[in-house]
């Protein structure tokens, strides 16, 4: 909390569209791995 409060967030756009683009690839592979095991599951 006190680390956060001496030094503000800096956000480049850049960094920040990357880490949304990652995060956007991680759902979608946790989603096709989802899918992926439920039909494994059900024959």
């Amino acid at each position: 909390m006190s680390i956060n409060a001496k030094s503000p967030p800096i956000r480049p756009p850049f960094n920040l569209s990357k880490f949304d683009f990652i995060k956007s690839i991680d759902k979608k592979t946790i989603v096709d791995l989802r899918e992926e095991i439920f039909k494994k599951v059900n024959g």
